[in-house]
């Protein structure tokens, strides 16, 4: 900012524009990108991201594992979803990277969003991975998540598996018999 002028307001279409070119510049010509990451996540911060801003961003993100990023970039791209099965699709890949990163309570509300939105098989998969990478005592909102779902899906052997899981878990006073 210079002394005496201030600084002119840019349209929110314009400045996605603007930093949407000034990415694709410094990915194709400069071949940085984490500098075209870098021009674009402010967008997603400001609230100002699109949907295909959040696809750049997730794309710009894997190609340098910035994994924050990436989660970033699938939020803002659920929020930004009106579509059931575009949901599920996102929540399940927001999931993916929540585990990456070791948020594994992220990754069960993500995956088990996108089983309510539809995400079917995937997001069944997701919710196991959670269960696989728990250490210790699975949550009790786990093994609801994984019970519902495999009750909604007649999966009679994962129905089987939660319980078994659940008396593993029981301690010898809860224990019936």
């Amino acid at each position: 900012h210079w002394p005496g002028v201030r600084p002119i307001p840019i349209a929110f279409e314009a400045r996605v524009i603007i930093a949407s070119n000034a990415a694709r510049l410094a990915e194709d010509i400069l071949g940085d990108n984490e500098r075209a990451l870098g021009l674009l996540t402010p967008l997603l911060e400001e609230g100002l991201a699109t949907m295909a801003v959040c696809a750049e961003v997730e794309r710009l993100g894997r190609s340098v594992q910035a994994r924050t990023a990436v989660e970033q970039a699938l939020r803002e791209a659920v929020r930004l979803s009106d579509e059931d099965a575009q949901r599920a699709e996102l929540l399940v890949r927001l999931g993916e990277v929540q585990l990456q990163l070791g948020e594994l309570s992220g990754a069960l509300e993500s995956y088990r969003d996108a089983f309510d939105a539809g995400g079917g098989a995937a997001a069944i998969a997701g919710l196991e991975q959670v269960l696989a990478n728990t250490d210790g005592r699975a949550s009790d909102s786990l093994l609801d998540a994984l019970d519902a779902a495999y009750v909604s899906t007649e999966d009679r052997a994962g129905q089987a598996r939660v319980v078994e899981r659940r008396l593993g878990q029981a301690e010898e006073g809860d224990r019936l018999g």
